[in-house]
């Protein structure tokens, strides 16, 4: 009876699996708003009542992708982050070196949460809460490892850690964006080449830039929402 009890509860785990493979694909296609339980239908041997037997809705689905994605994304990143004797410097180096990693082998999947934190950002769901939970995770990691830099005489104190983790994080997302925009025509390792490097020159302690924010128009707290 365990025997049948188990193969069953296997075979109900594969079809689980197929369906949130195909869900997968949909939302990195067409967006969580795009995206139908139809489609996911017409992509498995699974009619939508099936779907809806393993999910309460589109959304439920979403959640479970994004919980899957999460150990893959984010779960090895604040791994690096957080590497038990790690200084600043080599924890923050594994960090990079472990999303051009992601980004080699699981574009899809870090490509897909770049792109739901912008479409689900302000709409005060369960899968946005989610999906912003887990980058506000990401900063405060990245901001404590800055943080630590600073302390150590490492990284530049003139600027906020907090600035620099989100200035991390915007420069990342962005590459990915530029690559998928530009079709892959931008080699993948030169381009982490040189971002590591960007990254790093502004970051150690060394000779600050001569600017003002003053020149380009803008004083400090007076930046503007996105329309």
């Amino acid at each position: 009876m365990k025997a049948v009890l188990s193969k069953r509860e296997a075979k109900r785990e594969m079809t689980r699996e197929a369906i949130l493979d195909a869900a997968e694909k949909l939302f990195l296609s067409h967006g969580f708003l795009g995206a139908r339980v139809d489609d996911i239908s017409a992509m498995t041997p699974y009619t939508k009542g099936a779907i809806y037997f393993y999910f309460k809705d589109k959304e439920d689905v979403l959640l479970a992708v994004m919980t899957r994605v999460r150990t893959v994304v984010l779960e090895p990143l604040l791994g690096a982050l957080t590497l038990d004797g790690a200084g600043p410097s080599e924890a923050l180096d594994r960090y990079l070196l472990c999303k051009a990693h992601i980004a080699a082998e699981e574009p899809g999947k870090l490509l897909m949460t770049i792109l739901l934190s912008i479409e689900l950002n302000g709409t005060n769901t369960r899968s946005a809460r989610y999906v912003s939970g887990g980058y506000v995770l990401l900063l405060k990691g990245l901001e404590a490892v800055i943080r630590r830099g600073q302390i150590s005489g490492l990284f530049r104190t003139d600027l906020r850690a907090k600035e620099l983790a989100s200035l991390v994080l915007a420069l990342e997302d962005g590459a990915m964006l530029e690559q998928i925009r530009q079709k892959r025509k931008i080699d993948g390792a030169e381009l982490f080449r040189t971002l590591r490097a960007v990254l790093w020159a502004g970051l150690e302690n060394g000779r600050k830039p001569n600017s003002s924010v003053v020149k380009l128009g803008v004083t400090r707290g007076s930046g503007r929402r996105a329309k």
